[in-house]
Protein backbone atom coordinates (compact mmCIF):
# COMPACT_ATOMS: atom_id res chain seq x y z
CA UNK A 1 0.00 0.00 0.00
CA UNK A 2 1.26 3.85 -0.82
CA UNK A 3 -0.12 6.61 1.59
CA UNK A 4 1.99 9.68 -1.29
CA UNK A 5 4.23 10.84 1.49
CA UNK A 6 6.49 9.42 4.43
CA UNK A 7 6.35 10.50 8.36
CA UNK A 8 9.25 12.80 8.84
CA UNK A 9 9.77 11.81 12.10
CA UNK A 10 8.59 8.92 14.17
CA UNK A 11 8.90 8.88 18.27
CA UNK A 12 8.72 5.54 20.44
CA UNK A 13 8.61 6.22 23.69
CA UNK A 14 9.33 3.35 25.99
CA UNK A 15 9.31 3.33 30.37
CA UNK A 16 13.00 4.06 30.54
CA UNK A 17 13.93 5.82 26.58
CA UNK A 18 12.59 7.88 24.20
CA UNK A 19 14.10 7.52 20.44
CA UNK A 20 13.31 10.44 17.45
CA UNK A 21 13.57 8.26 14.29
CA UNK A 22 13.91 9.50 11.21
CA UNK A 23 15.39 13.03 9.59
CA UNK A 24 16.40 15.38 12.36
CA UNK A 25 16.86 18.39 9.96
CA UNK A 26 20.80 17.90 9.72
CA UNK A 27 22.60 15.93 6.73
CA UNK A 28 23.52 12.34 7.68
CA UNK A 29 21.83 12.27 11.15
CA UNK A 30 18.83 9.86 10.51
CA UNK A 31 18.32 8.65 14.29
CA UNK A 32 19.07 10.13 17.65
CA UNK A 33 17.85 8.74 21.52
CA UNK A 34 17.53 10.87 24.81
CA UNK A 35 16.12 10.57 28.23
CA UNK A 36 13.24 10.50 28.96
CA UNK A 37 12.19 13.08 31.44
CA UNK A 38 9.89 10.66 33.03
CA UNK A 39 10.89 7.80 35.30
CA UNK A 40 7.49 5.87 34.55
CA UNK A 41 5.18 4.82 31.73
CA UNK A 42 1.20 3.96 33.35
CA UNK A 43 -1.16 2.74 31.36
CA UNK A 44 -3.44 5.46 29.49
CA UNK A 45 -6.12 3.13 29.27
CA UNK A 46 -7.47 -0.62 29.94
CA UNK A 47 -9.77 -2.18 27.47
CA UNK A 48 -12.20 -4.38 28.85
CA UNK A 49 -14.27 -6.98 26.61
CA UNK A 50 -17.51 -7.01 27.52
CA UNK A 51 -18.50 -9.69 25.14
CA UNK A 52 -16.10 -12.87 23.61
CA UNK A 53 -14.17 -12.61 20.85
CA UNK A 54 -15.84 -12.92 17.26
CA UNK A 55 -13.97 -13.68 14.65
CA UNK A 56 -14.18 -10.87 11.72
CA UNK A 57 -11.52 -11.79 9.15
CA UNK A 58 -14.44 -12.58 6.41
CA UNK A 59 -15.36 -9.12 7.07
CA UNK A 60 -11.92 -7.73 7.05
CA UNK A 61 -10.87 -9.77 3.96
CA UNK A 62 -13.81 -8.50 1.83
CA UNK A 63 -13.65 -5.04 2.41
CA UNK A 64 -9.54 -5.53 1.68
CA UNK A 65 -10.74 -7.16 -1.19
CA UNK A 66 -13.16 -4.20 -2.04
CA UNK A 67 -10.90 -1.56 -1.43
CA UNK A 68 -7.81 -3.17 -3.69
CA UNK A 69 -10.05 -2.74 -6.27
CA UNK A 70 -11.19 0.79 -5.77
CA UNK A 71 -7.24 1.71 -5.56
CA UNK A 72 -7.13 -0.18 -8.57
CA UNK A 73 -9.95 0.91 -11.05
CA UNK A 74 -9.82 3.90 -12.90
CA UNK A 75 -10.97 7.44 -12.48
CA UNK A 76 -13.94 6.84 -15.02
CA UNK A 77 -15.00 4.19 -12.96
CA UNK A 78 -14.65 5.92 -9.41
CA UNK A 79 -16.79 9.00 -10.93
CA UNK A 80 -19.52 6.62 -12.16
CA UNK A 81 -20.60 4.80 -9.40
CA UNK A 82 -17.57 3.54 -7.53
CA UNK A 83 -16.71 6.01 -5.00
CA UNK A 84 -20.55 6.58 -4.14
CA UNK A 85 -21.28 3.15 -3.39
CA UNK A 86 -18.08 2.91 -1.09
CA UNK A 87 -18.97 5.84 0.30
CA UNK A 88 -22.77 5.06 1.30
CA UNK A 89 -20.89 1.61 2.50
CA UNK A 90 -18.48 3.23 4.36
CA UNK A 91 -21.50 5.74 5.98
CA UNK A 92 -23.59 2.28 6.89
CA UNK A 93 -20.51 0.43 8.24
CA UNK A 94 -19.65 3.65 10.45
CA UNK A 95 -22.96 4.02 11.23
CA UNK A 96 -23.79 0.14 12.65
CA UNK A 97 -20.68 0.41 14.53
CA UNK A 98 -21.53 3.88 16.51
CA UNK A 99 -25.20 2.42 17.13
CA UNK A 100 -23.34 -0.69 18.67
CA UNK A 101 -21.37 1.29 20.49
CA UNK A 102 -23.43 4.30 22.08
CA UNK A 103 -27.17 2.63 21.09
CA UNK A 104 -28.42 6.00 23.01
CA UNK A 105 -26.69 8.25 21.02
CA UNK A 106 -27.37 9.26 17.33
CA UNK A 107 -24.55 8.42 14.75
CA UNK A 108 -22.12 10.86 13.07
CA UNK A 109 -22.34 11.13 9.59
CA UNK A 110 -19.20 9.87 7.68
CA UNK A 111 -17.56 13.15 5.26
CA UNK A 112 -17.23 12.58 2.40
CA UNK A 113 -13.26 12.96 1.58
CA UNK A 114 -13.52 12.79 -2.07
CA UNK A 115 -13.54 9.24 -4.73
CA UNK A 116 -9.92 8.85 -3.88
CA UNK A 117 -10.18 8.67 0.24
CA UNK A 118 -13.40 6.08 -0.58
CA UNK A 119 -11.22 2.47 -0.49
CA UNK A 120 -9.79 4.12 2.97
CA UNK A 121 -12.90 5.18 4.44
CA UNK A 122 -14.92 1.84 4.12
CA UNK A 123 -11.05 0.09 5.42
CA UNK A 124 -11.50 2.36 8.38
CA UNK A 125 -14.86 1.97 8.94
CA UNK A 126 -15.27 -1.66 8.76
CA UNK A 127 -12.22 -1.68 11.40
CA UNK A 128 -14.02 0.27 13.68
CA UNK A 129 -17.58 -1.84 13.35
CA UNK A 130 -15.31 -5.38 13.83
CA UNK A 131 -14.16 -4.22 17.46
CA UNK A 132 -17.40 -3.81 18.62
CA UNK A 133 -19.51 -7.17 16.64
CA UNK A 134 -20.26 -9.61 18.71
CA UNK A 135 -21.96 -12.46 17.32
CA UNK A 136 -21.30 -13.86 13.62
CA UNK A 137 -24.65 -13.33 12.51
CA UNK A 138 -23.67 -9.61 12.68
CA UNK A 139 -20.76 -10.50 10.70
CA UNK A 140 -22.39 -12.14 8.03
CA UNK A 141 -24.81 -9.39 7.20
CA UNK A 142 -21.69 -6.81 7.08
CA UNK A 143 -20.11 -9.32 4.80
CA UNK A 144 -23.32 -9.65 2.48
CA UNK A 145 -23.32 -5.69 2.67
CA UNK A 146 -19.79 -5.11 1.45
CA UNK A 147 -20.56 -7.59 -1.44
CA UNK A 148 -23.14 -6.07 -2.31
CA UNK A 149 -21.88 -3.03 -2.59
CA UNK A 150 -18.86 -4.01 -4.71
CA UNK A 151 -21.31 -5.73 -7.07
CA UNK A 152 -22.92 -2.16 -7.48
CA UNK A 153 -19.59 -0.41 -8.11
CA UNK A 154 -18.81 -2.79 -10.64
CA UNK A 155 -15.07 -2.86 -9.42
Amino acid sequence: MQWGMRASMLRWVSSERTWDIGASGRKGDVSRSFRSPCLSVRPLATVAYAHGVVDTTRLTRAVDHFADRLRAAPQSRLQRNGAAEALALARELARRAQLLEAPGVEPREMPDAGMFAAADQITVAVHDLALVLVDEGQVADAVRLVEEAQKRAGV
